[in-house]
């Protein structure tokens, strides 16, 4: 993947909250992961790029979970 594709992209920071309540959110398979699958939901992000495995499974519409490979092959076809 080109870095000029990871330089178009628009994004924000947002912080993780020190205090989670697993309860809240959807269950993933790794609870370490749990405090970025939170700060994605909080902060209302529509997509959440990922190479790890532990997001393949989780439950949710929102964000859209993609790895690094299937964003660009969706954003290379729409660039078609």
């Amino acid at each position: 993947m080109s870095l000029d594709i990871l330089d178009a992209l628009e994004y924000e920071a947002f912080e993780t909250p020190s205090d989670i309540d697993p309860a809240k959110f959807p269950v993933i398979r790794d609870v370490k992961d749990l405090p970025i699958l939170a700060s994605a939901i909080l902060s209302d992000a529509d997509i959440l790029l990922t190479g790890d495995g532990d997001f393949r499974d989780v439950p949710i519409e929102k964000p859209v979970i993609f790895t690094p490979s299937e964003y660009y092959d969706l954003i290379a076809v729409e660039d078609l």
